[in-house]
Parts: C-alpha cells; structure tokens; sequence
C-alpha cells in the first residue's frame, strides 16, 4: 500500500471524524487511522512539509518544536491526518484536479445532518446589477442548501444565517461543510444558506464576492437585515468581510446584523509573523509546502494568487479586507463583528492586525483560542471548539437584544483569549503579539531564512501600509 493508493481512504476517515458524535465510534476511526499510518512508515510525513528541503522550517522546528502543550494524541493524529488530506499542488490544473477528487472522497452525495435538522438544495439567482467589472460576464444560478430545523418557527427575530465556506478560494463547497453548517442550524435554533459560490481558477475574484452579495439579496426578499448574520470561515470569513465592505461602498443596500469570522483569510500577500512563525503547528502548512521557493515557477510575475488574476485586484479590500482604507465617518455603518482565531495558526496576526488596525474603533469582538489551529471550530476531540461556537451564538443573541432595544452603540468593543480549561483572559494590546512576532522574524532575516518570502512580499505596492513593518 502506498500513498497514492491511499488517499481515498484518507478522505473518507476525514470525512468521518468531522461528522461523528459518538466518541467510542471516533475513537475506533482513529484507530483505522494510525493503523494507515503504519503503511506509510517507509514514507513518513512530518508534520513540516518538505522539512529536510526548507531550512527555515528546520529552524522553527528547533526554536519551537513540533506541538503545542495542550495537544493530545487525538490532536496529533488528526493535525497529520489533514495534512495528508490537504496537500494540494499549486497548479490550476491540479488544483482543478485536486477538487474533483476531494468532492468524489468527501461523498457529494452524504446529507448528514443532526437530528431535527433538514437539509433542501436550491438555487439561488445571480444578479447581474452587481456586476461592476467590464467584460465579465456575470449570469446563471447559484446552487446552496438550504438548512432549517423542525418544526422550524417562522417569527420576526428568527436567525437566518448566510454560511460562506472555506478552502483557499480554489476548493471546498456546500457539501465538505455541512458537519458545521448541520450543528450550526440546530445550536442556533437558525435557518442556513449555504450557497456554492464561483471558485478559482475556474471562476476568479470577483465572482465570489458578486455570489455572496446575490446571495445576500436573496434574504433581503424574504427577511429583515437585521436578522441576517453573515458567517464564514478561512477564505469564507474573508468573503464575509469582502462581501460587507462591498455593501459599504454600495450604501443604498443594509448590512447585515453582524458578521463572524472563523479564522478568516483577509491578508492574499500573508504579510504577517505567524504565516512563518506557526509552521511548525498548522495544517494549513501542507496547502502552501514549498511555495517560498516554487511558486515563482507555479504562476507568473503578474498572477502570484490563483485566486485572483492579476496582482492589483490581490491588494482590493475585496479580496484582502486586511488592506481597507477606512474614512472617519466609516465604523458606525459597519455592523458588529466577531473574529475568532487560533494561537498556533498561520493566521494569527492578520485576524488580530484586521481588529487593531483596519477596523480600530469599529464594534469588533476579537477571540483567541489557546493552542489552537486554523478553522479548529470544525474539528472533533477539541473542547474549545465547543466554547467558540457557543461564544458566536452569544454574540448572534447579544447582536439581536441590543437592536431590538435600539441601544446597538452600547455593543463593547473587547479582545481576550479562552484558555484550555475554562478560564479566559483579556488582551489589553493584542497587537503587541505581531510586534514581537516581527521581532522574531527580523532575527530569521538576519540569518537570511527569509529571502524567497521577501521577494515575494516585496511585490506588494508601496501605498499599502498594513503590515508595513513586518516588510521592511
């Protein structure tokens, strides 16, 4: 048995232990797992990719190690398992490739859903007035699911949820979600729109920015804005926030009652510390492999992103919100947010520089989650994913009782971390993290560890100011 022979196996047992609740039944999945794990001794992964070939990895393994105090057994397993998982070429087309195999592993056809959960597949319009790009050509139809629970009760203040999903722009859709999507509709007590928006390379930025707001729209002809909170995690926390800045530019349209941010990708040019500096822990570390040094060979000089097709619109507060210029009067039209992340992801310091400098006096909740990894909200054997998802249905109600008292400026801008165990903390400065991470990598650049990641940081036009001193 060799790798290739075993990636379909790998998907299905991911697929499983993101959908089981029984912990007698996971703990057997495990099992099967290490006992997978054990035909690949000749070819051993280690948890950095391509270790022995990139010395800064070598050096971060040294300074940090491998794991986080809290990780369990489970929580190895599982950080290995989703590396296996999501090691996917760089290429367009492997990456179109890469998707096929995913859908077909994940099981396109598997409705799981919690019980008294139903799942309706529809579609949804493309709206072509949204469209402001010359010669793109923006029709058809959306597919989403829909997800309610029953007997579902139809009132005024009922949640409706619009669930944008992660995978990197490029991969992902409603179905290797609805683990989350399910438990989110019944802890919610909430009606779930999950829509299939355009993907890249197949269909670039800015379609999935126009899906999201069709989407949008097509819960304005049914319910209140303030009813609606906009929701995503990675790339769909992004798009989240994407989608939210488009209505700001475009103030004749409401905003939603809030939006939430599970770890979301709202910096394309990673200009941040923890991109580097958590390598040795997240899984998101599989996805970009040896990308410092490849990828100038994977695309070319004008298109370092596959998500977008030119590097001017990878900088578009669209498609990174990181790089927003706000105006003074800019904050109170922007609803309450909620940004969650954890410690040990690559995406630290973008969420916490996303709080403290793009949105500084906005009504933003930000949530650090102790050891954790990117997106850990979805994954099993991990009780602090348990303590976010009930932190997100917290703020959902919070949102709603001070609109409906009409005493929404009372909403209290905070930052603080969940510590394993129960216990939780207030960051005074949050971004006194990114400095000393900054601290850190100018010791990395003096060693020269950083040269293939400066150049192509470098690329990054000169008027973008966020994350400035991290490249410098």
């Amino acid at each position: 048995m060799n790798i290739e022979s075993t990636d379909f196996a790998f998907i299905q047992l991911y697929n499983s232990t993101l959908l089981l609740n029984s912990s007698f039944i996971s703990t057997v999945v495990i099992s099967l797992f290490t006992a997978l794990l054990y035909y690949h001794k000749k070819q051993k992964r280690n948890l950095i990719v391509n270790m022995d070939k990139v010395s800064i990895d070598k050096t971060l393994v040294q300074m940090y190690g491998t794991t986080r105090p809290t990780w369990t057994l489970k929580n190895k397993i599982v950080l290995t398992l989703l590396k296996k998982v999501l090691a996917v070429p760089q290429t367009g087309a492997d990456v179109v490739a890469a998707k096929k195999k995913m859908a077909k592993g994940l099981g396109i056809n598997i409705n799981f859903m919690p019980k008294g959960v139903v799942l309706e597949t529809i579609n949804v319009k493309r709206l072509e007035e949204v469209n402001e790009r010359v010669g793109l050509k923006y029709s058809g139809e959306i597919k989403a699911d829909w997800i309610e629970v029953q007997p579902r009760k139809k009132t005024k203040d009922e949640t409706i949820v619009l669930y944008l999903h992660g995978g990197g722009y490029v991969m992902g859709s409603r179905h290797t979600h609805r683990n989350i999507t399910g438990k989110i509709s019944k802890l919610f007590q909430a009606s779930v729109l999950v829509p299939d928006y355009g993907l890249a390379p197949e269909e670039p930025f800015p379609i999935g920015i126009y899906d999201a707001v069709s989407s949008y729209f097509y819960l304005l002809e049914q319910y209140r804005p303030e009813q609606i909170f906009v929701m995503g995690d990675s790339a769909g926390g992004g798009l989240s926030l994407g989608m939210m800045l488009w209505l700001r530019d475009h103030p004749k349209y409401p905003m939603p009652g809030g939006v939430i941010g599970l770890s979301p990708y709202v910096d394309l040019y990673s200009t941040h510390p923890s991109f580097i500096l958590n390598r040795p822990f997240d899984y998101l570390t599989a996805l970009i492999g040896n990308e410092f040094t490849e990828r100038d060979k994977k695309l070319t000089k004008e298109r370092n992103f596959m998500y977008c097709e030119n590097n001017e619109d990878a900088h578009h507060h669209y498609a990174s919100p990181i790089f927003y210029r706000h105006k003074k009067d800019d904050f109170e039209a922007l609803p309450p947010i909620l940004i969650q992340y954890g410690d040990s992801e690559l995406l630290r310091d973008e969420c916490i520089t996303l709080y403290s400098k793009t949105f500084p006096t906005a009504k933003v909740r930000l949530e650090g989650y102790e050891d954790q990894i990117h997106v850990f909200q979805m994954l099993p054997f991990n009780s602090l994913s348990g303590v976010a998802m009930t932190q997100v249905l917290d703020f959902i109600t919070e949102v709603k009782n001070l609109k409906n008292l009409n005493k929404l400026h009372e909403f209290k801008r905070t930052s603080v971390e969940f510590l394993n165990g129960g216990s939780k903390k207030v960051l005074n400065n949050p971004y006194s993290i990114v400095e000393n991470g900054n601290k850190v990598i100018e010791e990395l650049r003096a060693k020269n560890l950083l040269i293939h990641f400066d150049k192509i940081r470098k690329s990054l036009p000169d008027d973008v100011f966020i994350g400035k001193p991290f490249l410098e």
